[in-house]
């Protein structure tokens, strides 16, 4: 879905990696409904090879850019992606965050799961925190 502004293009790059992608699509929609926040939504299909090549378009308006994933942030496919962004040298520096799951195992219990996992609240609040920098 897209959420549209007239006046302006989108006011962060959001990349939202494999589960996560139905949190991050309700987050867009709280962004734009709540705090008049525009993202531009990438839910990849396939990981790899990962080109972020994609994103450049997005980043070079933006500026800002969060990855959320419900992995562990330690060693993750959010922080490869981020450092692959960090090394493209068309890609002006851009200010990014990541989302994921709690530093700990994560339980297979449903209700548990829920307490590990990060939501569409989580996404909205990283979003809001790169953009006030």
């Amino acid at each position: 879905m897209s959420w549209l502004r007239p006046d302006s293009a989108a006011d962060v790059t959001l990349l939202a990696i494999g589960g996560i992608s139905v949190e991050a699509e309700r987050a867009q929609a709280l962004l734009f409904e709540e705090h008049e926040v525009l993202v531009d939504l990438f839910l990849p299909t396939s990981l790899y090879p990962f080109d972020a090549s994609v994103l450049e378009e997005s980043l070079a308006r933006t500026g800002r850019l969060v990855v959320a994933e419900e992995g562990q942030g330690f060693a993750s496919l959010g922080a490869e992606i981020l450092a692959q962004i960090a090394e493209r040298s068309s890609v002006a520096p851009v200010r990014c965050a990541r989302v994921h799951a709690a530093a700990r195992p994560i339980p297979s219990a449903r209700p548990l799961e829920a307490e590990c996992l990060p939501d569409a609240a989580v996404i909205v609040q990283r979003v809001l925190e790169v953009l006030r920098g």
